[in-house]
């Protein structure tokens, strides 16, 4: 079954319609392409944890994907809140799956996919003895690639040795709606995606999704992406479910 398509925000839609608003932040094992994810950042928003726990709870019962991310662990949040997340997911019995997982012959079942945006690749290393205790497998959408120092990017080569995915998040970190309007579509591609997707494969990954900045998109602009990614993802706001 796919998950409910609710626009207005809301813990819960009317029973009558059995959809929750964490409906639109799961992945059913079908066929989108473009993917919404919440925001599980707690220093820099407020967070209400039990919305994270109602995704988790609704991902355990209809074997769907949670789909969460956060920034940087320590500034936008907090560590004990990263634990506490992977320890909730532990009790619904999820499993940790990568973004070049979700796909419809992906491993299936009830999951999480936990990601960290950016480029802050020093706390995302300090925390693989956190991941490693809960067998955690993490997506790290990295932006600003040709700017990381050689160390950084060892320890990058290190968190993909250790399971974990590494997908793109554009070139510079620029606002794509934003862009487009400015420039062109076509210079969004040629300057912040293609860059952004070619040096990682350069380094030996395999791209499979892009991560919006700040989740900014229209229909345009993910659909001209796709022609490049298997799948996008965006948040809530631009979710066109």
């Amino acid at each position: 079954m796919k998950p409910c398509l609710v626009i207005a925000l809301g813990l819960v839609a009317p029973a009558v319609t059995g959809c929750h608003e964490e409906d639109r932040l799961a992945y059913a094992w079908d066929d989108r392409t473009i993917l919404c994810s919440n925001s599980v950042d707690d220093i820099t928003a407020d967070l209400n944890f039990g919305r994270v726990e109602d995704q988790f709870a609704l991902a355990e019962e209809r074997g769907w994907v949670s789909l969460i991310h956060a920034h940087n662990p320590g500034e936008t949040i907090n560590e004990s809140t990263i634990d506490r997340i992977l320890d909730a997911a532990d009790a619904h019995h999820l499993s940790y799956v990568t973004y070049d997982e979700l796909r419809p012959d992906g491993p299936g079942g009830p999951g999480v996919a936990f990601a960290f945006d950016d480029d802050h690749v020093d706390e995302w290393y300090a925390l693989r003895d956190t991941f490693a205790a809960h067998n955690a497998r993490i997506t790290f959408f990295v932006t600003r690639w040709y700017q990381l120092p050689p160390d950084a990017l060892a320890k990058l080569a290190e968190l993909a040795g250790d399971g974990h995915d590494l997908e793109p998040h554009s070139h510079d970190h620029v606002d794509a709606t934003e862009f487009v309007h400015e420039h062109s579509l076509d210079d969004y591609l040629q300057e912040q995606v293609l860059p952004s997707i070619q040096i990682m494969i350069d380094a030996g990954y395999h791209p499979t999704t892009f991560a919006f900045p700040f989740g900014s998109t229209i229909p345009a602009i993910s659909d001209a992406l796709l022609q490049y990614v298997d799948r996008v993802r965006t948040t809530p706001g631009p979710c066109p479910y």
